[in-house]
């Protein structure tokens, strides 16, 4: 229970307007273990005694006699309402208490708004001289109470400077912050929350900055607070220099909102479902640090805001790190997907705690979208957290299937069935509902021939992303292989992929009554395969010894013969023919082509030497000869006595 009592402290009053500020000490005493209002004043109840007072400085001294903190109580019920205007829609604060306060430097960002309302008020033709006279106390309280913040800051930002000490007063509630600093280098807006300085884990000096933003952790798109620090510097520092700043410093604020906008649309367009998307950039995955040499990392618990520049933060559960891989190629977008197959990934924090309408969100809460969305990787293999403005529509390239080396008829066929198959209507509905409604192709022959190009090609014609699978990935566990390919099959019919299963000969090997553990394998597959509805591809580099039971489920089955030289010139022409348009190539006769052509390689050898040697040109900056083709051939395929020979 607090007491009030009487002394005769000086200038316990400001004099500085009409005597409408008071100031006091909130002490603890500890012979009577009560709180005291130490003031000059002396009144006869509490009541009448604060009443006279628009403001109320209160300095709180702690049990040991120190200065804890200062706060201010609005007596005015007038001002109490300027001050709740001027912070509408900030949370937190306290006034709308039975005796509204704020501390003083919060009491600070209230300068301008302060400012703008005595002239507003001035300019009435019946002005409130009670309020006019109310504001001019509270700013003349900031003159004094802030002289030297105010006095530092007309000296650093015009400049763009600030010193550690002042952070604080570039940070008002309501700002819209600016960073860049993360894993993809992205910029982003985030709406300032709170701050304030605190002790690192070393024992320096930071200034913690909390901001919010509408992030996608799995659930559904909603508000995350994200946590960034400050370390202490010495002198005056560039604010555009710091790990995050007010966008309102930033040299094209309105360039940056304008751009923030447009991405947030298109994040929440990304969020509301599984969409393919083309990816040119870096993506960042969640790896173990058991696999990683590098600087130390914090215990479990640390905010991440916490940590000091090198250190990062390891999840509770797996103790995961982030690292970057080259993510270029066709991406699936998939916030739910990932949180599923990666629910202790350090990638999903912060975690959302308040859900959004995506509707009914403003220009000004869109643009503070996060810069990443969670997703699948199909020519790396990973999951990972891809940057929003990487991302462009598919250019499916419905042509690769013109350029497949194929049998006129088959190609027609092919086609035939794929366009069939992706109007989803069946023609024809199985005995038992849910049976029989994949389309299932069986490619067989050597490597090299075309049979996983085929698949690509396949993809492209009926606009799916291809998944890729081998065997191997799956194992010959029984049960752990059931997991991978439920998990493999249910990501095909959520994203409506191709999906091709390479080298797939465990599975269509013909049972046998002394290996217990294939026939096992063989059932899983044929079971799996029963219900399976989308479009899959299988690849085997044996065209015999495949299990009867496969003949009856399969749509389409096809055999690649090797390679001849027509088809070898073929692929040779058609792949020095799409290189990159940068490349120059001297004209490279038919004849010289058919020479190479009889070269007994296969068509990814082919691919890889023309790779090579566009890669080389680009370097050297000369023309693509076929004395260079020959020369690659030489280096890349040196084991092969044949070709050497043939050269």
């Amino acid at each position: 229970m607090s007491n009030i009592k009487e002394s005769k402290a000086e200038a316990g009053t400001s004099m500085t307007s009409n005597k409408r500020l008071l100031r006091v000490d909130q002490v603890w005493s500890r012979k009577d273990r009560q709180i005291h209002f130490i003031k000059s004043a002396s009144a006869k109840t509490k009541q009448d005694r604060f009443s006279r007072y628009s403001l109320v400085v209160r300095r709180i001294i702690d049990r040991k006699g120190a200065l804890s903190s200062v706060e201010v109580d609005i007596k005015s019920p007038k001002l109490t309402g300027i001050l709740i205007n001027i912070f509408k829609n900030v949370e937190g604060l306290r006034l709308t208490r039975s005796i509204p306060m704020l501390d003083v430097r919060t009491f600070f960002y209230a300068r301008g708004g302060l400012e703008e309302s005595l002239q507003e008020e001035s300019s009435k033709d019946l002005p409130d001289k009670d309020l006019i006279e109310d504001i001019r106390t509270a700013l003349a309280f900031l003159d004094e109470e802030c002289e030297s913040t105010t006095a530092n800051l007309k000296s650093l930002l015009p400049h763009g400077d600030i010193m550690f000490d002042h952070l604080w007063a570039i940070f008002p509630p309501h700002s819209v912050l600016y960073s860049s600093t993360n894993a993809l280098q992205q910029p982003r807006a985030l709406g300032f929350s709170s701050a304030r300085y605190t002790k690192g884990p070393s024992g320096e000096e930071v200034f913690l900055v909390s901001a919010r933003m509408i992030h996608h952790s799995g659930d559904k798109p909603g508000w995350a607070m994200e946590t960034f620090q400050i370390r202490a510097f010495e002198g005056s520092q560039k604010i555009r220099s710091l790990p995050i700043y007010p966008l309102q410093f930033h040299s094209d604020p309105d360039g940056v909102r304008l751009e923030l906008l447009a991405r947030g649309h298109v994040y929440l367009e990304l969020a509301e479902k599984p969409t393919c998307k083309d990816y040119r950039d870096l993506a960042v995955k969640s790896v173990d640090r058991n696999r990683i040499n590098g600087p130390p990392r914090g215990p479990p618990g640390i905010p991440p805001g916490m940590l000091p520049p090198g250190m990062q933060q390891p999840t509770e559960h797996t103790g995961e790190l982030e690292d970057r891989f080259d993510a270029t190629g066709r991406i699936m977008v998939d916030p739910v997907a990932f949180s599923k197959h990666k629910p202790n990934s350090l990638l999903l924090e912060p975690r959302v705690t308040q859900p959004v309408d995506t509707k009914k969100l403003t220009d000004d809460e869109i643009m503070l979208c996060n810069y990443k969305l969670f997703g699948f990787s199909f020519r790396a293999k990973e999951w990972g957290a891809f940057a929003v403005s990487q991302t462009t529509e598919v250019a499916w390239n419905e042509s690769a299937f013109d350029r497949l080396i194929l049998d006129d008829k088959k190609r027609r066929m092919i086609r035939v069935l794929i366009e069939s198959h992706r109007t989803d209507d069946m023609v024809f509905e199985d005995i038992v509902s849910g049976k029989g409604q994949g389309l299932v192709g069986l490619l067989s022959g050597s490597p090299g021939v075309g049979k996983t190009l085929t698949a690509e090609a396949v993809a492209e014609l009926s606009r799916r992303p291809l998944y890729i699978i081998s065997a191997g990935e799956l194992g010959v566990n029984i049960l752990a292989t059931d997991d991978r390919l439920s998990m493999a099959l249910e990501i095909t019919r959520r994203w409506g992929c191709v999906l091709l299963i390479d080298e797939a000969d465990v599975f269509l090997h013909k049972r046998d009554i002394a290996d217990l553990n294939r026939n096992a394998l063989v059932s899983l597959f044929l079971r799996r395969l029963e219900y399976f509805q989308g479009i899959m591809i299988l690849t085997t580099n044996r065209n015999e010894d495949i299990d009867e039971a496969f003949k009856s489920r399969i749509h389409f089955k096809f055999h690649y013969p090797p390679l001849d030289a027509k088809s070898r010139f073929t692929l040779w022409k058609d792949f020095l023919g799409h290189i990159p348009s940068d490349i120059t190539i001297s004209d490279l006769s038919d004849e010289e082509l058919q020479a190479l052509a009889e070269h007994p390689l296969n068509g990814r050898e082919i691919k890889n030497a023309v790779s090579c040697a566009a890669s080389i040109v680009r370097s050297t900056q000369e023309p693509m000869t076929i004395t260079l083709l020959k020369d690659i051939l030489g280096s890349l395929f040196d084991d092969c006595d044949q070709y050497n020979k043939s050269l």
